[in-house]
């Protein structure tokens, strides 16, 4: 049971970053045993990227509807119809700090509409998600070419197609539910392109372990791939687009084989479409956990991820983490992930035992999701050299300060004791950009492991995290509580 001042509304016993499966399979285990929960979240309506819901106007006739979704859909509909939950949507958390009150705890800060509000709690689960992991070519900052994620979104949340004639390319399997989504919709998929050889599959494949955990998706990838084939959707292994052609839009790609890890550029060839969908993996999106001082260390496909217990603990006393934090897992990993951390925290308010029967249960059911995640991971990560190999002098590594291959290379040559991306970013600029680093923190990082960097560091997190107007800051009712430090300092014992 709660026992805060019910009067004070800035106040609750747990806030949950993120609305995702993570986060609603948390708040709802945490609002059955009474606790305050306040869950805050970027988009409008629950269920996050996987399960971007509609506006509340549209009204879309079997909307996924693929048995996969199901579960997922499940928990929407419980969460949403649980009044116990007090949601703060279409709100962007800008930073998550430690609590200078006497009690301790947090505070987190989140905008909505043109103000800066601020939550405290003694406790919070950071359940924030992922982002598609940028891959640069000459080409890609063309209008048209988007991550895979991107294009599904729109399909899932209006039923809209981008593009008359579509590319998919990459190395995630993602790519094979968004190709078949697609062309549902009535869109031409001129073609799929696997980076990876199928050799690299079929070696996945004799991992009976994994396997055994994975068997639904395994089914549905397999269903897919011959409902592609029924359409008439060329699929291609060991190929990948090495450049984005057109105007002032996309009008072609230019693609070409991949052997040994390399893309043979001498064999390109061309292939007309005005909409590109890009997806190599994801990256956890650990900003306001190592911000709030978590520990983090380099994750296995690019990005960072959290450091803590099996559990969902960090090493930050009351700060808790669910879903992507620690490592690219999938949906299904994630809302079982979010129940266990829910339960952990409980055990530490002592509302349940320590002992108590559905930990073991659920940590064995995460540990039979993490190992066909693995899995996954192994099958689709690409090598360093794959990625320098798409990069020419010329190709824009920052998109957001126009910072091309060559500026970065001539820096790194010229400061050969460069050993991270923050360094880098002081001498060049890329990073400080809107995206702040998102899009070029793991390719920065690319070229300093080429130039011998055995293990560079990434960008330093900072408040804000997310971009949020100066005005919103100023508007905020407690805006001379916004401490100065918060804005220019990183709790993160990674990077300081």
């Amino acid at each position: 049971m709660s026992d805060l001042d019910v009067a004070d509304t800035n106040v609750c016993d747990v806030v949950i970053v993120g609305a995702g499966p993570a986060g609603l399979a948390a708040a709802t285990r945490l609002a059955d045993s009474g606790l305050r929960v306040v869950v805050l979240d970027e988009q409008a309506r629950v269920g996050g990227q996987i399960m971007r819901q509609p506006p509340r106007a549209f009204r879309i006739r079997e909307w996924m509807d693929e048995a996969v979704y199901r579960p997922l859909k499940s928990l929407i509909a419980r969460a949403e119809a649980e009044s116990r939950i007090d949601w703060k949507l279409g709100c962007a958390v800008w930073g998550v700090f430690r609590s200078t009150l006497p009690q301790g705890g947090f505070d987190v800060r989140y905008v909505q509409g043109n103000r800066s509000e601020t939550l405290r709690s003694p406790r919070v689960l950071i359940a924030a998600g992922c982002t598609e992991m940028p891959a640069p070519f000459p080409g890609w900052q063309l209008p048209g070419v988007m991550g895979a994620g991107a294009l599904q979104s729109f399909y899932k949340s209006q039923q809209l197609v981008v593009g008359r004639r579509i590319v998919l390319a990459g190395s995630h399997p993602l790519l094979l539910v968004v190709a078949q989504q697609l062309a549902r919709a009535g869109g031409e998929v001129a073609g799929v392109f696997f980076a990876q050889p199928w050799q690299r599959v079929l070696a996945g494949l004799k991992q009976p372990g994994a396997l055994l955990s994975g068997l639904p998706v395994l089914l549905q990838a397999a269903r897919l791939m011959i409902d592609l084939w029924r359409r008439g959707i060329p699929l291609h292994f060991s190929a990948c687009v090495t450049a984005a052609r057109g105007s002032d839009r996309l009008e072609a790609i230019e693609w070409a084989p991949v052997v040994e890890g390399v893309p043979q550029q001498c064999a390109r060839q061309t292939l007309a479409c005005d909409a590109l969908g890009i997806s190599y993996g994801f990256l956890p999106a650990t900003e306001l956990a190592r911000l709030a001082g978590a520990s983090s260390t380099p994750a296995e496909g690019g990005g960072w991820r959290v450091l803590g217990d099996a559990d969902g603990r960090t090493d930050v006393p009351g700060l808790y983490v669910a879903g992507e934090q620690t490592d690219i897992k999938g949906a299904a990993a994630a809302l079982v992930e979010g129940q266990l951390a829910a339960l952990a925290l409980l055990a530490d308010r002592g509302l349940i035992r320590p002992d108590d029967p559905h930990l073991p249960r659920t940590r064995k059911a995460l540990a039979q999701q993490r190992r066909f995640a693995q899995l996954l991971t192994q099958m689709s990560t690409m090598p360093d050299e794959f990625f320098g190999a798409l990069l020419t002098d010329d190709t824009l590594v920052c998109r957001c300060e126009d910072i091309e291959r060559r500026q970065l290379s001539t820096t790194l040559t010229e400061n050969p004791l460069l050993r991270g991306a923050s360094a880098t970013k002081l001498l060049t600029r890329a990073g400080m950009g809107l995206c702040q680093g998102r899009y070029c923190e793991s390719t920065i990082r690319r070229l300093l492991r080429s130039q011998g960097s055995a293990q560079p560091g990434g960008f330093r997190p900072r408040a804000p995290v997310r971009p949020v107007p100066v005005e919103a800051l100023c508007r905020s009712p407690d805006a001379t509580a916004i401490r100065w430090d918060e804005l220019h300092s990183c709790n993160d014992p990674e990077h300081r």
